[in-house]
């Protein structure tokens, strides 16, 4: 069925943020799920998403007089999920949430808003909003996710920017408003300041959307979520990749078995296109140099040069200093295995108890050659003013 213009006046659907950002990420996959009500099973990280917000809902409506268990147990219940073993991980979740509330400076929970774009309105819920001074509030979205924004990235996040213009429009005594970011696997919370000059060129961006959509168009986009799509078989764009990556995308990976086989799969494909891309990023990034430029415009996203000193550190030499300042083994394998974010997370943790053990690990660390490559974020209109 090819698709067709969304007509919002019979389909009586208000238009939100996460169907907003969908359709930025495949317009094809936002007319699936909501004008032919194609829409996926709940996955774990989603379920585990619904049920920490609606628990941090109940903590806070209550006050804080029930309990986190409480609260779990009816979020359970409310979205009729019975326990098993993915889900134990939400109590220290939920209770990451509760540790960042004060009740003093609390606003709203759960704030309804509405954006009016031509003859439609944006509907959307704000997670909490605190009051942090006398011309500041701040809005806090709760993030379930495992791997955080950068500040790149949340400075171009169209879910933000729509809090912004909500929180001024609900809030207009408050000049200044602080979007936060709690992200509860780590208990930390990210912040941007946004400035109004984002207002008018938001709306300009918003309007284009909700015109592309009532005009039918609907095409889709390749992107890194095609892995997860449940309609990607009906995806034109999806069928004319080579073969041997649509298998390797289409591989279950519903045990540890077949996820071992798939990760191997996708990694071999990685490899062989790796050269290739890593050529022409080269060639992109120098073209950016002779032409004295370190951002580029496109239709599909704002690409920009970033340049850092490669570090490598000296294994034995970091695994001897963190056994000696009394971190448990299996918490450095874990570290030193997967990233450098990994070891500098383990840093933060044990360095406020063990004064000079980060400066100790960092002597360990050496820099290697200055590279440069490509990152991209989305052309959407950033919350601080004087940036593209």
């Amino acid at each position: 069925m090819e698709p067709t213009p969304f007509d919002y006046d019979t389909a009586d659907l208000p238009l939100s943020p996460t169907g907003v950002q969908l359709y930025v990420q495949c317009p094809l996959k936002w007319y699936r799920r909501y004008h032919e009500g194609k829409r996926e099973a709940p996955t774990v990280p989603l379920l585990i998403g619904s049920i920490c917000h609606l628990a941090l809902q109940y903590y806070t409506e209550s006050k804080g007089e029930r309990t986190v268990d409480d609260c779990l147990a009816s979020a359970m219940a409310a979205t009729d999920v019975v326990p098993f073993g993915d889900l134990a991980i939400c109590p220290s979740l939920i209770k990451a949430g509760v540790d960042s509330i004060d009740f003093s400076k609390l606003m709203a929970v759960e704030q309804e808003f509405q954006i009016p774009v031509g003859d439609v309105q944006i509907t959307g819920l704000i997670d909490r909003v605190e009051m942090v001074g006398p011309q500041t509030i701040q809005v806090i979205d709760y993030k379930t996710s495992l791997v955080p924004m950068t500040s790149w990235e949340m400075e171009s996040n169209l879910q933000l920017a729509m809090y912004y213009v909500a929180a001024r429009a609900l809030w207009p005594q408050y000049p200044q408003v602080v979007l936060s970011l709690m992200y509860l696997r780590k208990g930390k919370m990210m912040s941007q300041v946004a400035e109004d000059d984002l207002i008018p060129s938001l709306y300009m961006y918003l309007n284009d959307i909700v015109r592309r959509i009532q005009a039918g168009q609907f095409e889709p986009t390749l992107n890194k979520y095609c892995c997860y799509c449940h309609v990607r078989s009906e995806c034109p764009r999806y069928a004319e990749l080579p073969d041997q990556a649509k298998a390797a995308i289409s591989m279950p990976a519903d045990n540890p078995q077949a996820a071992y086989a798939k990760w191997y799969m996708l990694d071999q494909l990685q490899y062989t296109l790796e050269k290739d891309s890593k050529a022409l990023q080269d060639s992109l990034v120098k073209g950016m140099a002779d032409a004295g430029s370190q951002e580029v415009a496109t239709p599909i996203g704002i690409f920009r040069v970033n340049n850092r000193a490669n570090r490598s550190t000296d294994t034995e030499a970091c695994y001897n200093i963190l056994r000696q300042s009394g971190v448990s083994e299996s918490e450095i394998v874990a570290a030193m295995s997967f990233s450098s974010q990994g070891l500098d997370d383990l840093l933060e943790k044990h360095g406020a108890a063990k004064p000079g053990l980060e400066q100790m690990v960092r002597s360990t660390q050496r820099f290697q050659a200055t590279s440069s490559w490509l990152t991209h974020k989305a052309a959407t209109p950033p919350l601080k003013k004087g940036r593209k």
